[in-house]
């Protein structure tokens, strides 16, 4: 977990998956460790295992998306398009023009 502690303790990543389908989840995000940092594969793997949508949740970039994206269905971008690493640095075109290029590929 990113930035939570789960109240049973940690569990396997597929566990988790099958109680978040289990209990009627939409889709999983899968992250990085922190901010910025993308998923691992295996654990892209692993959650696609659930059935469920697959979105990644942190760390896409140009330089990962042909890696990360065949294992998922959706991501969400913040750091990867802005000049720095706060919710308040600017997006720069030419970061999300390589994004989408990378997407496109």
């Amino acid at each position: 977990m990113k930035y939570s502690t789960l109240l049973d303790g940690p569990k396997p990543l597929l566990q988790s998956a099958h109680e978040a389908a289990t209990a009627g989840a939409d889709a999983l995000i899968v992250t990085g460790p922190a901010t910025g940092i993308g998923p691992q594969l295996h654990d892209l793997q692993i959650a696609r295992q659930s059935r469920l949508p697959i979105i990644i949740g942190s760390g896409l970039t140009p330089n990962n998306a042909a890696q990360l994206l065949p294992l998922a269905d959706g991501a969400i971008v913040g750091t990867a398009l802005r000049s720095g690493p706060h919710a308040g640095d600017r997006v720069v075109e030419a970061q999300v023009r390589a994004l989408m290029q990378a997407v496109a590929a």
